[in-house]
């Protein structure tokens, strides 16, 4: 995959919420004696499944000096041949895989009468992943990481700072990104022993989207799933993040043609997730899109995540001109004290964008089954469930957040000027420095 999805997805995967909130009536949800969990989402006439195999390890296990481990990982088994002859032949319209902090997907979008194949291709995949490292197949992927390290781009960057500063350097999920010498350091039989010990069915789950059968679906999903064996392989422990400091600058100040802001705020632990969601609506009405209109913008993105130990809220702008840092925090600021108050009117607005975003994401099968897997793997509540809270939700839900975040500073600051398209350097030409308050 791309390195702006690579590092996309580590940072969308990187804070996962740990609720004990089953998933919904909407779904169904049973589980093999592997202790593989399989989600039936239920899309009635939809032209077109999802499918979703979600497995709890990623970079932030990868053992000590071996970055890039999970990474080359996913590559080589997103190319085992059968899976992905299998996908092919059916007119799959979509293959793909992610690696985050602490999770693996693999996804792919079929025609509804093809779903079986696609629900054998994970199975397969799974069965046979640790024979995906051949010494052939890792020379292969060792060459498309390369190429995916040397053209970073800025976004790719911001992603890796806000991880590092979020995390101490002792922490397993700090990261630094990962390194030519890194990726060809790692042998064949070092990711064969990582797939044999995490590529497991005990606490993997298997996602599909879509106009299925659910008898039909736990039929199938028994004959290909059902004969894998329980490995008594412990599940990766999930680590919530540290407390980050109040304000950390990473910068870069050399050749670049743009600048980017990320800002962080930290919620306390078992913070609904409709709450989130509905910031993720206020920060896009009263900041993304005001900033946009001013011509600001020439990329952004919203989001939120939750760990054992509380709740992160993130806003992210790229500028397209170079060495404006304080011009654009000011443009933000200004735009976050403008949040509170917040009237009914407004609310109203914020709502309809949270649901439009949740809509968005719940009626792309790829997106759908992605984010019911993440939800599965941890027992989150699920994204239909969210949606109905946001839609039921009233504006005392979200005054107070409006107040605080527009009378206080955000709990993280990350800022980085990057070079334009092409190579990037490494990480040890990076600047940390301290910067006061936001």
């Amino acid at each position: 995959m791309s390195p702006r999805a690579s590092r996309l997805a580590a940072v969308a995967l990187l804070l996962l919420l740990s609720s004990s909130a089953p998933v919904s009536a909407a779904s169904t949800l049973y589980t093999l004696p592997s202790g593989l969990r399989v989600v039936l989402v239920p899309r009635p006439g939809a032209a077109t499944v999802g499918v979703a195999l979600g497995l709890p390890v990623g970079e932030g296990h990868e053992p000590e000096g071996r970055a890039g481990l999970a990474h080359l990982a996913e590559h080589l088994v997103a190319q085992l041949p059968e899976p992905l002859a299998a996908l092919t032949e059916v007119g799959a319209i979509e293959v793909n895989a992610f690696t985050g902090v602490e999770s693996t997907l693999y996804v792919a979008e079929v025609p509804r009468a093809a779903w079986r194949t696609a629900v054998w291709a994970e199975a397969r995949r799974l069965a046979t992943a640790p024979l995906a490292a051949t010494p052939e197949a890792l020379a292969v992927e060792q060459r498309v990481l390369r190429r995916e390290l040397e053209y970073r781009d800025a976004e790719d960057w911001l992603n890796v700072a806000l991880l590092a500063a979020l995390y101490p350097a002792d922490h397993p999920y700090h990261r630094s990104p990962d390194t030519q010498a890194d990726v060809e350091a790692l042998t064949a039989p070092e990711v064969q022993g990582f797939l044999q010990r995490t590529y497991v069915p005990d606490h993997a789950v298997l996602v599909v989207v879509g106009d299925v059968d659910p008898a039909e679906l736990q039929a199938e999903v028994t004959r290909v799933l059902g004969p894998l064996p329980a490995t008594g392989a412990p599940r990766p422990p999930l680590v919530g993040y540290q407390v980050p400091p109040e304000c950390v600058a990473i910068q870069r100040p050399t050749l670049g043609s743009s600048t980017a802001l990320s800002l962080v705020w930290r919620y306390p632990p078992r913070t609904p997730r409709v709450r989130l969601a509905l910031m993720e609506g206020l920060l896009e009405r009263q900041v993304i899109a005001p900033l946009a209109a001013e011509g600001w913008l020439a990329g952004q993105g919203v989001g939120h995540r939750m760990a054992e130990e509380g709740a992160l809220v993130w806003l992210q702008v790229l500028s397209p001109e170079r060495g404006r840092q304080a011009d654009l925090r000011e443009a933000v600021r200004a735009r976050l004290d403008a949040l509170a108050p917040l009237d009914r009117g407004a609310f109203e607005e914020v709502r309809v964008m949270a649901a439009a975003r949740l809509r968005a994401r719940a009626e792309a099968p790829v997106p759908a089954a992605m984010a019911w897997a993440e939800a599965a793997l941890v027992r989150a509540p699920d994204p239909d469930a969210v949606l109905a809270g946001v839609l039921a939700a009233g504006p005392e839900l979200l005054v107070g957040d409006a107040v605080a975040v527009a009378g206080a500073a955000p709990t993280l600051w990350v800022s980085l000027l990057a070079e334009p398209p092409g190579r990037l350097a490494w990480w040890g030409d990076v600047d940390h420095v301290a910067c006061p308050k936001f």
